[in-house]
C-alpha cells in the first residue's frame, strides 16, 4: 500500500508519527480457479478509482517534536 505519510521527512516536509500500515493478504490463483477476482478485490479497485481524492498535501515545515522524540 502507498504510504506517503511515512516518507515526507525525506522531502523536507512536516513529518508526524506515521499511521499504522494496512496489511494486505498476499493471495495467488492456485486452487481458486472459480474465484471472481473483480469481486474479491472490489475494495481495492474502488480505492484506486478514488485515488485522486486522497492526494497527500505537503507542507514545508519542520518535523514535529513528537515525531522527533518517537523517531
Amino acid at each position: 500500500m502507498h504510504v506517503p505519510d511515512q516518507v515526507t521527512r525525506q522531502f523536507g516536509v512536516h513529518q508526524d508519527i506515521p499511521s499504522t500500515v494496512e496489511v494486505i493478504d498476499r493471495v495467488n490463483r492456485r486452487g481458486r480457479k472459480d474465484t471472481n477476482w473483480m469481486v474479491y478485490h472490489q475494495t481495492f479497485i474502488e480505492r484506486w478509482d478514488q485515488r485522486l481524492d486522497h492526494i497527500h498535501q505537503l507542507h514545508h515545515t519542520r518535523s514535529s517534536r513528537r515525531y522527533m522524540e518517537w523517531h
